[in-house]
């Protein structure tokens, strides 16, 4: 049997296309089946499960992560947030933009309203880092504080200076049970402006 070569290849590269094709047209009814048009506001809930309904939106973030040392780093990026899963949980995708000739850091976070222990509980998954983060926490004096036990300590994540058009985000660790606190991340947000606004 003589087989054309190119046939092969041009039949082999045909059906990969397709089968690309059929991945990309799933992966869009995850996304679109993810994807919510907003929250789902239950009557007489807790006031509590409305706390994150603000940061919904696209945010330019200026990024400051804090080393051992002391040194700073300064890094722009971008945040968006969005609600998923019927409107029961809120979804963010935080982005780093990479500086010249790098790879961009990612990383997501899920949270959603506890209704029996009145918390919020959050997770934060970024491959790049090879992280996963499990917290829990809610408002304190008008910010939003979360917190979590990992393998260095105590983690505190801190929302703060909340207004409509921008805020503060604060992660630090303690190494001794909370009693101080040393500053890893201090993170400005500012909302991005609507096209045509």
């Amino acid at each position: 049997m003589n087989l054309d070569r190119r046939r092969l290849l041009a039949g082999g590269a045909g059906v990969m296309s397709m089968t690309l094709l059929a991945r990309s047209v799933l992966a869009q009814e995850v996304f679109d089946a993810l994807r919510a048009s907003g929250p789902r506001i239950v009557s007489g809930e807790d006031p509590g499960a409305r706390l994150f309904d603000r940061f919904a939106g696209a945010w330019d973030v200026a990024y400051c992560t804090i080393k051992d040392d002391g040194s700073r780093e300064n890094t722009r990026g971008q945040l968006l947030v969005g609600w998923v899963l019927d409107g029961r949980a809120l979804q963010d995708v935080w982005i780093e933009f990479p500086a010249a000739g790098g790879e961009r850091f990612m990383g997501t976070t899920l949270r959603f309203y506890d209704t029996e222990r009145k918390t919020w509980r959050i997770t934060w998954v970024s491959p790049i880092a090879q992280a996963v983060t499990l917290l829990e926490g809610g408002e304190e004096h008008g910010r939003i504080v979360l917190r979590a036990q990992v393998p260095r300590g105590l983690l505190r994540w801190t929302f703060s200076d909340i207004t409509d058009r921008d805020f503060r985000w604060l992660g630090e660790l303690s190494s001794d049970g909370g009693a101080s606190w040393r500053l890893r991340e201090d993170h400005r947000m500012q909302r991005k402006s609507s096209p045509g606004a």
